[in-house]
């Protein structure tokens, strides 16, 4: 979509809105399911990893910056948050987290290419799935205003 939405929240009692973008229709986002009790399992952590794919493109890249963009902002969340890989490349110096790092402190958020647009966990790892790349960065979106109760 060529179209960016802006939506303003109000954080704390600050009286200056707050402008969140995303790049599809917020109303199309609510389409997409949600496991109860996801909210809990990323923002509950001291430090996040969004992983992917050792093959994803940027796109995919594009679709972590979108998640990292609301829970590592200090105004909002202010976690850490990094980006990994979920296997190692030969001859690179790359961060590996897989869905088995997580733990008590820890956060993974893989984004993972399935058959449907869905976010849901395994254990306390939060999986997005896509049916493209492109696909999810919309899946980022609906997380990123689940995250900040817009939807």
């Amino acid at each position: 979509t060529g179209e960016i939405y802006s939506i303003q929240i109000f954080i704390k009692n600050n009286q200056q809105p707050y402008l969140i973008n995303s790049r599809y229709d917020p109303r199309e986002l609510e389409k997409i399911s949600v496991e109860d009790n996801i909210k809990s399992k990323i923002l509950d952590k001291k430090e996040l990893f969004i992983t992917m794919d050792s093959k994803a493109s940027a796109v995919s890249v594009l679709a972590a910056t979108e998640i990292s963009k609301i829970t590592g902002n200090g105004y909002l969340f202010n976690i850490p948050t990094h980006g990994a890989l979920n296997a190692n490349i030969e001859g690179k110096n790359i961060t590996v987290k897989t869905c088995e790092d997580v733990s008590q402190n820890i956060g993974v958020i893989f984004l993972k290419k399935g058959a449907e647009e869905r976010i849901y966990s395994n254990k306390d790892c939060v999986i997005l799935e896509g049916e493209s790349e492109e696909s999810l960065i919309k899946v980022a979106d609906r997380l990123m205003l689940e995250l900040l109760n817009v939807i």
